[in-house]
């Protein structure tokens, strides 16, 4: 990586990192780019090199993780998250949201809510784990399948 790209990148992730700058709703390239210190063609150019994806798709990365750590919060409202995440508004949230993830908040929240319960559970009566290992999203798959089997009922 050339260095001038590699101080972009260094910049790009501590502005999105440290700073949280995808919180802020009207957030441009051109703005990013002058906080960072370049253009905006060697911004976005970085971008794409580096993460793989447009701008607009890494904020939205962004802005969707952050809302995931919120949607585990009971007491933050799903209304109020799409706001607090940075999206200009809740169907841009939910498109995103569903885009990136595969599925709705709403369900995320409540998957999130079982696993939780399981895992208190599983310590409070001192289960051995199961020896069939699944990750999270295996097991985030599989409670939303439970959801969803349980809807139908």
């Amino acid at each position: 990586m050339r260095e001038q790209k590699k101080n972009i990148y260094n910049k790009v992730l501590y502005c999105l990192e440290i700073e949280q700058v995808f919180l802020k709703p009207s957030f441009s390239l051109t703005e990013f780019s002058a906080m960072v210190g370049t253009n905006t063609t060697y911004l976005s150019n970085t971008i794409n090199d580096c993460f793989k994806c447009n701008f607009n798709v890494l904020i939205n990365q962004y802005r969707v993780e952050y809302s995931k750590q919120l949607l585990v919060d009971d007491t933050v409202m799903l209304s109020d998250i799409p706001q607090m995440s940075g999206f200009t508004s809740r169907s841009a949230f939910y498109a995103a949201f569903s885009k990136i993830e595969g599925t709705s908040p709403l369900i995320y929240r409540q998957v999130c809510k079982l696993l939780q319960k399981k895992k208190r559970r599983r310590s409070i009566d001192n289960d051995q784990p199961s020896t069939k290992k699944r990750n999270s999203q295996e097991d985030f798959s599989a409670e939303r399948k439970d959801i969803f089997s349980n809807e139908d009922m």
